[in-house]
Parts: structure tokens; sequence; C-alpha cells
């Protein structure tokens, strides 16, 4: 049986050079990044002005995963929460 020799450690490992991260966005990125923006923002809006459309996209639990309205995943992505506390 043989023994696996350790060998000492040699420096830092090599750091990538580039990555996804290190490039800049394509300019055909834009436009879904703007549209989702637009809607997250339009349906934030009605949502703060009607309970109703809150009530109807906000994601639960229950909801979801007993009552199956897996629309609701998706849909919460869009509903953000009011700064008014009352």
């Amino acid at each position: 049986m043989h023994a696996l020799k350790e060998e000492p450690f040699k420096g830092e490992p090599p750091k990538p050079t580039s990555s996804f991260l290190s490039e800049s966005p394509k300019a055909e990125a834009f436009v879904p990044a703007a549209l989702f923006a637009l809607c997250a923002a339009l349906i934030s809006i009605l949502c703060w002005n009607d309970p109703e459309i809150r009530h109807a996209l906000v994601g639960r639990p229950h909801q979801i995963f007993e009552m199956g309205e897996w629309y609701r995943l998706l849909s919460s992505i869009f509903v953000h929460s009011d700064m008014n506390t009352s």
C-alpha cells in the first residue's frame, strides 16, 4: 500500500484573468432589464394603491403549496411592500 505524499503549497493559486462578471453588459440586455424594472415599478405602485391587487399577487405559503396557486411564486417578485407601517 502506497502512502500519499503531501506536496508543500507553492505560492498562491492562479487568479482568473476574466469572468462573466468582469465583462460589460451586452447592449441587447438593456431592453429586457428596462422592461422588468418598469413592470416591477408599475405593479408595485398598483399594489400600494389597491389592497385587492396586492392580496391577489402576494405569495403566501398556504395559498402556494396547499391551494396550488403556483403563479404567486412569480407574481410576488413584482409586489413590493409599502414603506408605510399602517
